[in-house]
């Protein structure tokens, strides 16, 4: 059992801090290959590495497997390994699969019956629907994810991340039409511990000004500044949080979310956002007893100072890591007059801001 832990924890010093306060998640594809291999050594290994091995599945589709993603699921659920499962991330590689539209219907017919069969599932990884699919195929994607949390009894799901590429897909948790079948969304999400919300479609580069100008058809038409709503709705129906974390591909305005009173965040990750301090410093404070992983990446605040923000940060008695980067004041908010913007081919700074007092309370938090 030893040398199966230290295989495990092999990684961890590569681990992103976001996924710290995860029960569930398994780092790294050198993990499992290890695992995998300690099987063959004896039945004793075996049973051991496969406890951690089949914790983490990978139903997207993949051209180079010979057994389809899917059928490798459906195969697990009814072996002795299902016991084991905790978390399956369903989605796609940035390569096209060899069909997408069976794909697409397979997630619709065999999740259902499969997925009960993991009576320990705790998480559950939505990916986005990548660009070369057309908007129906992204639509038949998105519906048969939703089906999941609607139509199929999970009732250890703890932890979820939802990725799309505009806004306006969140919409589809919440349909108009009444059923008396479904399960509501609020029951799904006051279950929640951990939540990851993301707008993708752009790359992941260090200065995200490269990006401001990024614009697509499907963008131009439902603009996410338009379509938020949704996407704060699961934010606001999720009070039992201890993790959130929230990036967005335009800068969406967090003060517009109703956060619960009753969050005790354990750990928050926030990107391309605007956000007043007064929203931060809330979150700090009825947090302080718990609050260990703090990470900004272009953060701009509407009003306050992030001298007021950092300070606060000063007195969270278990923080552990902070990381800040790309992050500033707004250009329209009432602290815009401390808004400073790198010039030419400057990186910008963890802080850009032309007050002073701002960079010597993030020495005193670093």
């Amino acid at each position: 059992m030893q040398i199966i832990f230290h295989t495990q924890h092999e990684y961890d010093q590569y681990a992103e801090r976001e996924h710290d306060s995860r029960h569930y998640y398994v780092k790294g594809k050198g993990v499992r290959r290890e695992l995998a291999k300690l099987r063959f050594v004896c039945k004793v290994f075996c049973r051991s590495a496969s406890i951690w091995l089949f914790r983490h599945i990978d139903a997207r589709p993949n051209a180079s497997n010979t057994i389809p993603s899917l059928e490798r699921l459906e195969r697990i659920s009814k072996s002795p390994y299902a016991v084991h499962v905790r978390v399956i991330d369903f989605g796609f590689y940035t390569t096209l699969p060899r069909d997408i539209t069976a794909y697409v219907e397979d997630l619709k017919s065999l999740l259902p019956p499969c997925l009960i069969r993991f009576p320990n599932l705790k998480a559950l990884n939505f990916g986005e629907a990548p660009g070369y699919l057309t908007r129906l195929e992204k639509g038949l994607y998105y519906d048969a994810l939703v089906s999941i949390l609607q139509y199929i009894p999970l009732p250890n799901l703890t932890e979820l991340e939802v990725k799309s590429g505009i806004t306006q897909d969140f919409a589809r948790f919440f349909p108009t039409q009444p059923d008396p079948l479904r399960i509501s969304m609020g029951k799904v999400m006051e279950r929640l511990r951990h939540l990851g919300i993301f707008t993708l479609s752009y790359p992941d580069v260090r200065d995200p000004r490269v990006t401001l100008g990024l614009s697509g058809p499907e963008r131009a038409t439902l603009p996410d500044s338009t379509h938020t709503f949704h996407l704060f709705r699961m934010v606001e129906l999720a009070p039992n949080l201890e993790s959130l974390a929230i990036r967005c591909i335009e800068i969406l305005n967090l003060d517009r979310v109703a956060f619960s009173h009753s969050l005790r965040l354990r750990s928050l990750y926030l990107g391309r956002v605007l956000v007043s301090s007064t929203t931060l410093l809330s979150l700090f404070s009825q947090s302080a007893s718990k609050m260990r992983y703090i990470s900004f990446w272009y953060v701009k605040l509407n009003s306050g100072t992030w001298r007021e923000v950092l300070s606060q940060m000063c007195n969270l008695p278990k923080l552990l890591d902070v990381h800040i980067d790309c992050s500033g004041y707004s250009a329209s908010g009432s602290s815009s007059h401390l808004a400073h913007t790198s010039i030419g081919s400057e990186l910008p700074e963890s802080i850009e801001s032309v007050e002073s007092s701002d960079l010597e309370a993030l020495g005193y938090v670093q």
